[in-house]
């Protein structure tokens, strides 16, 4: 009996700092119809709370250019991908989405939910792969993003790119080098 009590003690401290720890780092508020953080956890973990689905397949409206070579460095050949619909013939506005990671990790495949949604709204969009710190020192990511831009403009006629209308998107060290 004393070792019962100390288990389902154990365990509702453990469920309590759970639910608390989010609150802690200020994380932000879960969705219409969650009490708290710890109740939509529960949800996704008991599979009634679904996620976006982060590598989306493309639908067969879009055209996908899969790792397009725009640079080859002694550390790496660096990659983009492109997408947009199949039926564009004009100049179109692109939006190009630059991964975080810390400057150290990440990959061009992160975005690959907004690439798609964007595209199917009527945009040209691209993602890119850049050298993290590791590989190359400041500022090669930078200068990697200056030749991704200069290349995908090099090439607008190909991919139909307006390059009087080019907006760069990114997450915490993607935003950075935006």
């Amino acid at each position: 009996m004393i070792k019962t009590s100390k288990i389902l003690r154990a365990v509702i401290i453990l469920l309590i700092s759970f639910n608390f720890s989010c609150a802690q780092r200020g994380e932000f508020e879960p969705p219409k119809g969650y009490w708290n953080q710890f109740t939509m956890k529960i949800a996704y973990a008991t599979g009634r709370l679904k996620l976006i689905d982060p590598s989306p397949e493309i639908p067969n409206n879009l055209i996908a250019y899969r790792d397009l070579v725009y640079k080859k460095t002694k550390e790496k050949i660096l990659k983009l991908d492109l997408y947009h619909k199949n039926n564009i013939t004009q100049p179109t506005p692109l939006l190009v989405f630059i991964h975080g990671g810390s400057w150290k990790s990440g990959d061009k495949d992160d975005y690959r939910r907004y690439l798609v949604d964007f595209a199917e709204k009527g945009y040209i969009t691209a993602t890119i792969a850049y050298r993290f710190s590791q590989e190359a020192p400041f500022p090669a990511a930078f200068d990697d993003v200056v030749c991704a831009i200069k290349w995908l403009k090099d090439h607008a006629s190909a991919y139909h790119v307006d390059t009087e209308n080019i907006a760069v998107i990114g997450g915490s060290a993607g935003g950075h080098l935006a």
